[in-house]
């Protein structure tokens, strides 16, 4: 697995290297994939939301690129990137693992796998999109952090330490869990 600091740069790399209309094919692909799945099955309710808000910012704000396509080992998920490039962030609507399950309430979650900022300010912006699909999702959200600094970074946006119950790719629990309710 990739430390933090080398998956910034890898994404940096992939952002520097990806022109417009490469990123805007992708956009189409995948938001044609989104409408394409939408159901009337009431089961999938929250899952339509998530591609309805999704739908919602992509082409005209973001570009969308699958995420298991370019990025395998970060697993399925949404990336959602400005139109100027300058940061990236990965989604993806979870089922609540059952040990977890006391702590959120919910049988799924909208996590927050990643969120990279290349300029000031543009890090925010994509967290008040979060915001918003979790706050349409009216679900949990959640999130991994490996530094103290950034669990107060969080806290501003109302995420609540649940304290060190990730754990790295050896096994050592290193990672803060954060929830927002």
């Amino acid at each position: 697995m990739f430390s933090t600091k080398k998956l910034h740069s890898k994404f940096e790399t992939f952002l520097l290297n990806s022109s417009d209309l490469f990123l805007s094919k992708e956009t189409e692909a995948l938001l044609n994939e989104l409408k394409g799945s939408l159901s009337t099955d009431s089961q999938l309710i929250n899952r339509n939301k998530y591609f309805k808000e999704i739908i919602k910012h992509g082409g005209k704000e973001f570009f969308l690129i699958k995420g298991i396509k370019h990025f395998p080992y970060i697993g399925p998920s949404i990336i959602l990137v400005p139109k100027n490039k300058k940061a990236i962030m990965f989604l993806a609507l979870n089922s609540t693992k059952q040990k977890f399950l006391d702590l959120y309430d919910s049988p799924e979650i909208i996590s927050l796998l990643h969120i990279h900022s290349y300029k000031k300010g543009e890090g925010k912006k994509l967290m008040e999109v979060f915001l918003q699909i979790q706050r349409s999702l009216d679900i949990p959200g959640s999130l991994y952090t490996e530094s103290i600094e950034l669990v107060d970074y969080y806290k501003k946006y109302g995420f609540i330490n649940l304290g060190k119950l990730g754990r790295n790719t050896w096994g050592i629990r290193s990672q803060y869990l954060m929830k927002l309710p």
